[in-house]
């Protein structure tokens, strides 16, 4: 299946990605060490980027145990909502749908 580059109403990607809801997760960017609530030892590293300019957004999760999980989340215009797509090295896929905003 081909896409162009049109929005909704005939907006421009770029115009589109310009829209605020495309930065509602920017809060998340960057590097973090998750620690436990309960003992605060390690659980994990997670690193949180942009893809796509700015159409997506993935993690890569690094647990202290050695296991790993991606995640992806991008923006779905028609339903108004965030999807994610999360793999992890055990074989499980979920795919999850944010509340509608």
């Amino acid at each position: 299946m081909l896409w162009n580059e049109a929005g909704a109403a005939g907006t421009g990607l770029t115009t589109m990605l310009s829209d605020r809801v495309y930065h509602e997760l920017d809060f998340w960017l960057g590097d973090w060490r998750v620690v436990t609530a309960e003992t605060h030892s390690l659980a994990g590293h997670a690193h949180i980027e942009k893809l796509l300019r700015g159409a997506a957004i993935t993690m890569v999760w690094a647990d202290a145990d050695g296991s790993e999980i991606r995640e992806w989340f991008y923006y779905d215009p028609p339903s108004r909502r965030w999807r994610q797509l999360y793999i992890s090295d055990s074989g499980i896929v979920k795919t999850r749908e944010a509340v509608q905003d």
